[in-house]
C-alpha cells in the first residue's frame, strides 16, 4: 500500500515550491525564498523515496499476512513521515509568524527546522535501504508460494471437472434465509427466453452473502436442468489471467497441458462453450480488467447462455453488465436477522424466552450482515445458553465479531486494502463517528477539507470533490446512504457498525487516529491513555475528555480533535 503519509507530505512540500497559497502570508515569503534551492532537493529525494517505498509495499499487498518485516517497515514509515511533517509545519508557521525585528533569529530557527528535517529524511532512507536488501528474499518467497499455487492449479485443470464445480459452488451451500426473493427473481431472469448472451451481477458490500446466494442459483434444480454447461470461477484481489483461464475449464471439466499458453486455452474455452446454452458464475471480482480477461472466451450464438457475476463495487458491474441486470443486494431485515441467528445456535429448537430479548439486540446490532450473524451464532452456540452470558456477548459486540474467525475481518478488510490511496483516510475519519451516527454530509465533506484529505485542481472546487470521494465510498458499499434531501442527493450518511470497527483497527494500526476515554474507575486519565496520545495525530473523545487532555497539555503532536457530547458533535 502507498505511504498516504509521504503523499501529504509531499504536497506540501510542493505548494512551498511551486504554489502562491493564494496570495497568504506564505507566498513570495523572503525565509522561505532564501531556502528554496535546500527544499527543492528534499522534494526531490522525498519523491525518489516514496516510489522506493511503494514498491516494496506491492510485495505487502501480494503476501500480506507472511512477511512480518515489511509490517514493522510500514510503521516505521509512517513514524518518520508524520515527525517530517509536524516539523514541515513548524518551518511554515515559523515563516508566517516572524517578526520583521528578528528576522535573523527566525532564519536560525528555519535552518534548524531543515536540519531536523534532514535527519529524518535521512531515517527513511535508511529504512528503504533495509527495504531493498531484503526485498530478494521475500521475492524468493513469494516466488516460491506462486509456483506452489500454479501446481495445485494444474493438479485441479488434468483431474475431474466435475470434482472442481463442486468444490466452488457447494462451498456456500448453507443458504442464507431472507434471500428466497433475490434468488427466484435471479433465476427467473436466467431461464427467460432472452436469447443473446445475458450478465447478471450481483453487488453489495462484503459479508452480505453474495457468494452464498450465487451457490444457491448455481445449484438450483431448475438451473442445472435448464442449462447443459455450467461452470465456477472465483477472481478475487491478487489474480492472473492464466489461472482464471485454468479454472474455468477445470470446472467444465477440461484438462490444459502445462505448456498451453493464455490465447491457447482463451480459444479451447470459447470452442467449448460455443453452440451450447451455457452458464458460469464469476465470483468475487474487483477490476474491470479481470473480466475483460475472460469475456472474450464467452460464445453469444443466441442459445440463451447465462454469466452471473458478483462483486462490491458497482463501477465493475457496471462495465460487465452493459445491456445487463444489476441486482443491489440488500441487508436482512430485522425479522430475518433474528431467524437466521435462531436457526444457526438451535439447529430448529425454538429459542428459551429467557433470551429472545436479548438475542434481538444481538441481531440488531448486526444491521443485517449474515457475515456476522454467522459469526456471533458460531460465538453463542459454543458457550452456555444463559442471559447473563448473553448480556455479556451483548454489551461487546465488535470485539466478538472482529476477534473471530480471522476470515471475518479478512473479508472486511479486502474493501479497504482495495481503495485507492486518496480515498482510504475519508474512510478512517468515518470511523470517528459513533455507532448509528448519521453524519451529516456537507459537514463531513468540510471535515476532509480542513484535515486536507481532498485534492483540489482541475474544474472542480474542494466542496464537489468531496462529492465525488463521498460517491465512490457509496459505490464501493464502504458507506451507507441515511438520508437524501430534496433534490435527490445524498444528504447524510452512515457505516455499518463492522465497517466502522475495522476502520478503527486500521487506523490504530497506522497511528492515524485513537479513541480516548476517561476511565470508569477515577475522572483521571491512565498513563496508558496518556502515553497513547503523546504521538497521536488525531484524537476522537468525549467533551469531558478533551477538556482533561487540554488542562493537561498531554497531546503535543494532535492537530486535530473531535469532540462528542451525549452522542452529537461539538463544534
Amino acid at each position: 500500500m502507498a505511504n498516504t503519509d509521504l503523499e501529504m507530505l509531499m504536497v506540501k512540500l510542493r505548494r512551498l515550491l511551486y504554489d502562491d497559497y493564494n496570495n497568504t502570508h506564505i507566498g513570495n515569503n523572503p525565509l522561505i525564498e532564501a531556502r528554496k534551492h535546500e527544499i527543492q532537493l528534499l522534494y526531490e529525494e522525498l519523491g525518489y523515496l516514496i516510489g522506493l517505498s511503494f514498491k516494496h509495499m506491492m510485495v505487502e499487498e501480494d503476501q500480506p499476512h507472511e512477511f512480518e518485516d515489511v509490517g514493522n517497515w510500514k510503521g516505521r514509515l509512517i513514524e518518520a513521515t508524520q515527525e517530517a511533517e509536524d516539523i514541515v509545519d513548524m518551518f511554515i508557521s515559523s515563516a508566517v509568524i516572524k517578526n520583521d525585528d528578528d528576522l535573523h533569529l527566525m532564519g536560525n530557527l528555519l535552518d534548524c527546522s531543515l536540519k531536523d528535517l534532514r535527519g529524518v529524511m535521512e531515517n527513511i532512507k535508511s529504512i528503504s535501504v533495509e527495504m531493498t536488501n531484503m526485498k530478494g528474499n521475500l521475492l524468493q518467497n513469494l516466488l516460491v508460494n506462486q509456483q506452489d499455487m500454479m501446481m495445485d492449479k494444474k493438479i485441479e485443470a488434468t483431474g475431474s471437472g466435475n470434482t472442481t464445480v463442486n468444490l466452488c459452488a457447494t462451498k456456500h451451500e448453507d443458504f442464507i434465509v431472507g434471500f428466497e426473493d433475490d434468488a427466484l427473481l435471479i433465476i427467473d431472469r436466467l431461464t427467460g427466453y432472452r436469447k443473446r448472451l445475458d450478465t447478471i451481477s450481483i453487488v453489495g458490500m462484503g459479508g452480505l452473502g453474495k457468494t452464498t446466494l450465487a451457490s444457491r442459483i448455481f445449484n438450483d434444480s431448475l438451473v442445472k436442468y435448464h442449462f447443459n454447461k455450467c461452470g465456477w470461477v472465483t477472481v478475487s484481489q491478487a489474480y492472473s489471467q492464466r489461472d482464471l483461464l485454468l479454472q474455468l475449464l477445470a470446472s467444465i471439466g477440461k484438462s490444459v497441458h502445462e505448456t498451453a499458453t493464455e490465447s491457447k486455452m482463451c480459444e479451447m474455452l470459447y470452442q467449448s462453450l460455443k453452440r451450447r446454452r451455457y452458464f458460469i458464475v464469476i465470483d468475487d471480482i474487483w477490476s474491470c480488467k479481470a473480466w475483460d480477461d475472460v469475456r472474450i472466451c464467452f460464445p453469444d450464438d443466441d442459445t440463451g447462455s447465462r454469466v452471473l457475476v458478483t462483486m462490491r463495487l458497482k463501477e465493475v458491474a457496471s462495465h460487465a453488465c452493459r445491456g445487463g441486470f444489476t441486482h443491489n443486494l440488500g441487508h436482512l431485515s430485522e425479522d430475518h436477522s433474528w431467524e437466521l441467528l435462531c436457526r444457526k445456535i438451535f439447529r430448529g429448537y425454538e429459542c428459551p424466552e429467557s433470551l429472545i430479548e436479548t438475542g434481538a439486540r444481538i441481531a440488531k446490532w448486526c444491521q443485517g450482515l449474515p457475515l456476522a450473524l454467522v459469526v456471533i451464532a458460531g460465538v453463542l452456540e459454543k458457550g452456555e445458553k444463559m442471559k447473563v452470558l448473553w448480556e455479556k456477548i451483548a454489551k461487546n459486540m465488535g470485539s466478538y465479531v472482529i476477534k473471530g474467525p480471522k476470515a471475518c475481518l479478512d473479508t472486511l478488510s479486502l474493501s479497504y486494502d482495495h481503495l485507492p490511496s486518496h480515498l482510504k483516510k475519508c474512510f478512517l475519519y468515518i470511523g470517528c463517528f459513533s455507532e448509528d451516527y448519521e453524519i451529516e454530509v456537507r459537514r463531513l465533506i468540510r471535515l476532509w477539507m480542513a484535515e486536507g484529505f481532498i485534492k483540489g485542481g482541475g474544474q472542480k472546487s474542494l466542496e464537489e470533490a468531496g462529492e465525488y470521494y463521498l460517491m465512490d465510498l457509496i459505490d464501493r458499499n464502504l458507506v451507507i446512504i441515511a438520508g437524501k434531501s430534496s433534490n435527490g442527493g445524498v444528504k447524510s450518511c452512515r457505516v455499518h457498525e463492522l465497517l466502522r470497527e475495522v476502520s478503527l483497527i486500521k487506523a490504530c494500526e497506522e497511528n492515524f487516529l485513537n479513541k480516548v476515554s476517561m476511565p470508569t474507575s477515577n475522572r483521571n486519565l491512565d498513563s496508558d491513555s496518556v502515553s497513547r496520545m503523546v504521538k497521536q495525530r488525531r484524537l476522537f473523545t468525549d467533551y469531558e475528555v478533551l477538556s482533561e487532555i487540554h488542562s493537561h497539555g498531554y497531546a503535543t503532536h494532535t492537530r486535530s480533535a473531535l469532540c462528542f457530547r451525549k452522542g452529537h458533535l461539538c463544534f
